[in-house]
């Protein structure tokens, strides 16, 4: 049986560690042939060079695609976007795979998908149908991507909804579930044996406050602002409660970060109750968020996705500052606030002081979780190479 050749596209460290289960799977399942492409933040050492935990990983036949600046700006990215676009279409007409699976709404994976729709390959898009409003362009660019794409693997039963309201033909949009979510329900994240000599080598710390903030792309000055406030806010909590400690993890490469960044680092220095790390991972991140306990207090703090789409499910309430992930579907573990020092501090004590957050108080369900989306991807893909022809499924018709 010809096995069916699929290109994976990864730009960045929160998209991989969501993708990696997949991966996982599709590499054990016989009937695929999968190419990892590797590039943008992955391949820059101020953000973690995390090509070196893929290659750790043990993934076979992986590019590695060069871009050639530093994403501080909207030039850097429309620069490292046509780069992208030229290096997708050399691939693509070498390997010629029978598919491209691409995540979400990062603009590395949208010039993937425009690259691969113009030379008429099939693109697997996970994550379409989310909203997000908090004005980046991550809603605009998912949608876009979803009208190019031809197959849909969607996280949670609104974006389902949400993808055929954009005209999807029914038999193209599957629920899979956040991918993500697999490895935690496997408990396949670092254990407290290991957080407690990395990270709590101080044995008074009794809470850790895990931190990411992504800068606004289309506001530079909020980006600054906001970061201000939120270290202020943060900070003073540090000062009144000696037991806590807080862990900083860098912002992801977008126009901005560089000032969030260049923040960070000046708080961390020589604050022994701040770390600093440029990646986690997953394995580690999920560790520190499972580790809310009856000896553990934990609380996620920032304005990422992840900590909206994947800290229910590990027992650990999620404080959302700002707008970045306004409309976002949301379970009751999330704490949604303004920029404002007092309000930030009032709900970080209410995260690791009230009883309404603590471990045995929060429901471990999660509405982006439905479990085996690497095993559904795998079936459903291969049901649709065998009953549907390449011309059927590269031809889209709308159905509104």
């Amino acid at each position: 049986m010809k096995r069916i050749k699929l290109a994976i596209f990864t730009g960045n460290r929160a998209e991989y560690g969501i993708l990696q289960p997949i991966i996982k799977y599709l590499n054990r399942d016989q009937r695929y042939k999968v190419d990892l492409i590797v590039s943008g933040g992955h391949i820059n050492k101020e953000y973690g060079a995390t090509i070196n935990q893929i290659r750790n990983d043990g993934h076979k036949n992986i590019t590695v695609i060069n871009t050639p600046s530093m994403d501080t700006n909207h030039m850097d990215t429309l620069v490292n976007f046509s780069s992208l676009m030229n290096d997708m279409a050399r691939f693509i007409q070498e390997k010629k795979p029978d598919f491209v699976i691409v995540y979400a709404d990062r603009y590395e994976g949208f010039s993937t998908v425009i690259t691969s729709a113009l030379l008429n390959t099939p693109i697997i898009h996970i994550e379409g149908g989310d909203k997000t409003e908090g004005g980046a362009l991550d809603d605009s660019m998912r949608h876009a991507m979803t009208k190019l794409s031809h197959i849909h693997f969607v996280t949670n039963l609104e974006a389902h909804n949400r993808v055929l309201g954009l005209g999807e033909e029914s038999w193209r949009v599957f629920t899979a579930g956040l991918p993500s979510l697999d490895e935690v329900s496997d408990k396949n994240y670092a254990d407290l044996k290991y957080i407690e000599n990395c990270y709590m080598k101080n044995r008074d710390i009794k809470e850790l406050i895990v931190f990411t903030i992504h800068p606004m792309p289309n506001d530079l000055a909020l980006t600054k602002k906001s970061t201000e406030i939120a270290i202020a806010a943060v900070d003073k909590y540090l000062k009144n409660y000696p037991e806590s400690q807080l862990i900083i993890t860098y912002p992801n490469n977008d126009p901005g970060s560089n000032i969030v960044i260049e923040i960070l680092k000046k708080y961390a220095i020589d604050n022994e109750r701040v770390i600093l790390e440029k990646s986690l991972g997953r394995w580690l991140y999920h560790g520190l968020l499972a580790l809310n306990s009856p000896e553990y207090r934990v609380v996620c703090f920032g304005n990422s996705s992840s900590g909206i789409k994947e800290t229910a499910f590990l027992g650990c309430p999620n404080i959302s500052i700002g707008e970045r992930q306004e409309g976002r579907l949301r379970d009751a573990n999330n704490i949604d606030v303004d920029y404002n020092i007092e309000e930030i501090y009032a709900s970080l004590e209410i995260a690791l002081k009230s009883e309404e957050y603590n471990f045995t108080n929060i429901n471990r369900t999660s509405k982006y979780f439905f479990g085996g989306s690497g095993k559904t991807i795998a079936e459903k893909v291969f049901n649709i190479y065998q009953t549907r022809s390449k011309s059927e499924i590269l031809n889209k018709k709308i159905t509104i």
